[in-house]
């Protein structure tokens, strides 16, 4: 039996790295991966928008050399096979048998809500691996009450916080240990110390540089809130959840909650469910965006299918079939949805996308980013071609919004031009600290950046070129104007002191 669980768990982790290869072929990059990966040519214990783990993964990315969307996929794609292996493993820790594991494998491949965050190199993939390895430790741990856990658990948490801080949440369901006599005795001791203070160690290098720093995380955070997270609906948040977690599984989460509320014969499951609980109750009352509830669902999901296949599906088999097949047909309609599956004019075709006055609105910028920067760069480098030597030597190319310096950087050796710089988000950290402009400046910005704004810092302000995006769904994506900038009124200090509360407008 375990030798055909490993074949399920195997397979599921084949069927979806095949899937993600084949979205590579057909994906450019969405914005915030341009700024990931050039994070990791600046590391440093924190960055303005995240912590510092995702740089470490860019920077080992970026030894090959590589602008290739697969080369800089490749510890996304790692990580979700791993999050298949955990979920497989944590199915069989709680009692699952091989329906179980099946409805779990199954329901990963089926809900939207992990194909894009599984595709992406962003922390989102990270953080759903670094919950499900705590969880798994956390599980353990209850069953056993071996302290070997709860070291493992510490150093788990620790990159969890390094890599994302929602892992804050997790964390704090952990509060359901000190519920039931058992294990309260177990972590409560002397000994038991070290590993708090072993976690707190390990994430001080990140709060130290967010002290030097001014706490930019807390910026960020309000900024978050002011444009996103404040009006966001409640009612809209749970039918997103809805849609990306499949339709046709709502019966197995609904179960995995009612099994976690009600049923409290097995005091090792309901500890856990009961974390599960009360992280899934802090992010909602900090308005968390949609995915950040993932990983508590995943778990959920996973509480819900084994009590499924003890109460329901061993006595009526074709309501099992049916689970299946239905979150099959759910995922397979919704798949092209999330992922690049198919090229840009099959997915239009796919999504009966109307042809609106020669736009063509698509969902995620990673459908057409390919063609997008292709044009951008293009014309970045006819621009800079054209410049009088003199003005090549010292000339450089500032981004407005950090995606378009870090396309710019990601591609200036292939278009041999020169590299962007950016007082957006962490490229303020990495502009230039002194020293004067050039006297030429090649500048991009996007769609609702007037020539006004760039007239502020320059004398001599002239549109070179302006690019349109048919099948930008964001109206900021939609145009993309280049301008060459003269006769600069400040220099980077004074640049410096000008964005210094600006960067993330």
């Amino acid at each position: 039996m375990k030798w055909n669980n490993d074949i399920i768990i195997g397979f599921a982790c084949l069927l979806k790295i095949g899937l993600h290869l084949l979205a590579d072929i057909h994906s450019g990059f969405q914005g915030d991966e341009l700024l990931h990966i050039d994070a990791g040519n600046h590391l440093a214990f924190g960055f303005m928008e995240f912590p510092p783990l995702i740089g470490v993964f860019a920077y080992l990315q970026n030894l090959t050399g590589s602008t290739s969307v697969i080369v800089h996929h490749l510890f996304s794609h790692l990580a979700s096979m791993a999050i298949f292996i955990l979920a497989g493993k944590i199915t069989l820790e709680l009692g699952g048998k091989t329906k179980a594991l099946l409805l779990v494998m199954t329901f990963l491949l089926a809900a939207p809500a992990f194909t894009r965050t599984h595709q992406l190199f962003q922390p989102v993939v990270f953080s759903q691996f670094f919950w499900l390895l705590g969880f798994i430790l956390f599980v353990r741990f209850v069953k056993t009450l071996n302290k070997k856990y709860l070291l493992l658990l510490a150093l788990t948490l620790a990159a969890g916080f390094l890599n994302k801080y929602d892992i804050l949440f997790f964390v704090a369901g952990l509060i359901s240990l000190l519920f039931f006599k058992r294990t309260r005795n177990g972590i409560l001791g002397r000994e038991t110390i070290i590993y708090p203070v072993l976690f707190i160690l390990l994430i001080s290098p990140n709060i130290i540089w967010q002290i030097i720093n001014d706490f930019p995380v807390l910026h960020h955070m309000k900024e978050l809130y002011k444009a996103q997270l404040n009006d966001q609906s409640a009612t809209k948040g749970l039918l997103n959840l809805f849609i990306q977690l499949n339709p046709f599984a709502i019966g197995i989460y609904t179960a995995g909650f009612v099994y976690a509320v009600i049923f409290k014969k097995d005091e090792h499951n309901h500890i856990v469910s009961l974390s599960i609980l009360i992280s899934i109750l802090l992010l909602a009352v900090s308005k968390g965006k949609h995915y950040y509830f993932f990983p508590a669902l995943i778990c959920l999901v996973i509480l819900g299918s084994v009590w499924l296949e003890i109460k329901v599906f061993n006595k009526r088999n074709w309501l099992y079939c049916a689970q299946i097949i239905l979150l099959v047909i759910g995922g397979a309609v919704m798949l092209p949805y999330g992922m690049t599956i198919l090229k840009l004019d099959r997915f239009i075709k796919y999504a009966h996308i109307k042809n609106e006055e020669n736009h063509y609105p698509l969902p995620f910028e990673e459908f057409y980013s390919q063609y997008q920067w292709r044009k951008v760069l293009s014309s970045v480098k006819r621009i800079y071609d054209d410049l009088h030597l003199e003005d090549k030597k010292n000339c450089v190319i500032w981004g407005k919004h950090y995606k378009q310096a870090g396309a710019v950087n990601l591609f200036s050796e292939e278009y041999n031009v020169p590299k962007a710089i950016s007082y957006h988000g962490s490229y303020y950290q990495w502009a230039p600290n002194d020293g004067n402009l050039p006297g030429t400046l090649i500048a991009i910005s996007n769609k609702g950046v007037p020539k006004e704004y760039w007239e502020y810092f320059f004398s001599t302000v002239e549109v070179t070129d302006t690019i349109l995006n048919p099948y930008a769904d964001e109206s900021e994506d939609e145009l993309t104007t280049i301008y060459i900038c003269r006769e600069p009124k400040t220099n980077y200090a004074g640049l410096k002191d000008i964005f210094r509360n600006r960067i993330f407008e």
